[in-house]
């Protein structure tokens, strides 16, 4: 019993020294909304944070969404949805603000408007 003990003792160990990572450390978190402020409905809308995406489905016009929590907390790539049966992306127009860390643990609204010359604007609350 002993012989067993003392040989699976080192890999009892090995396990469990290896087996402990990094994703228990706090990530910073951000919550994102977004608010269709345009008079067309957007279906299928997507936030894509580095390869990261939520779905926020169907918004109506005048419709906010319930806050999404992502892990990585940068301006969005990109903001896609359907249009009329066209998929429209949406893109900041600085790509130096796509490497901007966005304040964790704040709530940030992605406020969509199609009628106006920026149709996408980040604001915190």
């Amino acid at each position: 019993m002993k012989k067993i003990f003392n040989s699976i003792l080192p890999a009892l160990i090995f396990v469990f020294l290896f087996s402990c990572n990094d994703d228990d450390e706090q990530k910073p978190i951000a919550l994102i909304n977004v608010e269709n402020l345009s008079q067309h409905d957007l279906e299928d809308l997507t936030i894509n944070i580095s390869g990261l995406e939520r779905s926020y489905g169907t918004l109506t016009s005048g419709q906010a969404s319930d806050f999404k929590v992502f892990e990585l907390s940068y301006v969005a790539d990109f903001v896609k949805f359907n249009l009329d049966g066209q998929e429209i992306v949406l893109m900041p127009k600085n790509w130096l603000i796509l490497w901007k860390e966005l304040e964790p643990g704040k709530k940030y609204t992605y406020s969509i408007d199609l009628d106006e010359d920026i149709p996408f604007i980040i604001r915190s609350e």
